[in-house]
């Protein structure tokens, strides 16, 4: 699809942004509320990322939603510089196409459905502007809140992959797959 990219989407309580290095620092302040509950399931949150890094991976992240392989956006509450939490739209396979989504939320916030909202707003702009008919996402088998969230939203659980990935202390672990296919998509088929 040859749709804009959209750098903000606008949900009922949040403003989805797409990542700015001027945004590095109340990015860094929600790793580090969150960086406890990361640190089991991401490879980055193994120590607090240096707003320098995270300035630079803005940059980075700008140029490949302009190549169209990766798109990205900081959640925050409306109206404020809170951030929430990010999601991620990535691994895109364009002559199907499809990609696979990745989020985490700010510990404080959790619970109050902010990456429910975002996830699906993400889904939205995948499906309608993109095009996509098959979005994935991959957990660590015992993250068990992000597979809950998955299922609530649509997500099928299709099968669980042994030895799939390295969790974050390099060891294989089993990910469970999950896969969304917007209602138009199955009529295609």
């Amino acid at each position: 699809m040859n749709a804009d990219i959209p750098l903000t989407i606008e949900t009922s309580r949040l403003t989805l942004k797409a990542p700015v290095p001027e945004d590095a620092p109340w990015l860094q302040a929600a790793i580090l509320e969150s960086l406890e509950e990361l640190q089991p399931w991401i490879p980055w949150a193994q120590e607090l990322p240096t707003i320098d890094l995270l300035r630079a991976k803005a940059e980075e992240a700008r140029i490949k939603m302009d190549r169209r392989e990766y798109f990205g956006w900081r959640i925050f509450l409306k109206g404020t510089e809170t951030i929430v939490g990010t999601i991620d739209l990535f691994h895109w396979d364009w002559q199907i196409p499809k990609c696979e989504i990745g989020y985490w939320g700010r510990t404080p916030q959790v619970g109050r459905g902010y990456v429910t909202e975002a996830v699906k707003a993400a889904m939205a702009v995948a499906s309608d502007d993109f095009g996509a008919r098959r979005i994935e996402a991959m957990c660590d088998v015992r993250n068990l809140p992000s597979q809950r969230l998955l299922e609530r939203i649509g997500f099928t659980r299709e099968s669980v992959l042994h030895g799939h990935a390295p969790d974050v202390t390099g060891e294989p672990c089993d990910q469970v797959l999950f896969a969304w296919h917007p209602p138009e998509s199955i009529k295609k088929r």
